[in-house]
């Protein structure tokens, strides 16, 4: 696994979410550091913050947000 330019993470129960310059958000696993999913943004995440159990918000450059 080879994720560039990290800005921000987050882990929530056995998932690390990372957030990247590439347009890109990484769930991985925590014990196996295996990419569960990766998912494409609308530009650079710069911050990922958790919403309720269920919901996560990537803020983004320029001001676009993802919801998921």
């Amino acid at each position: 696994m080879d994720i560039e330019y990290m800005r921000c993470s987050l882990v929530l129960d056995r998932v690390f979410f990372v957030g990247t310059e590439e347009k890109l958000c990484y769930m991985i696993d925590t014990s196996s550091f295996e990419v569960l999913d990766k998912m494409s943004t609308q530009s650079f995440v710069f911050t990922i913050e958790q919403i309720d159990s269920k919901t996560l918000v990537c803020g983004q450059y320029q001001g676009f947000i993802d919801i998921i």
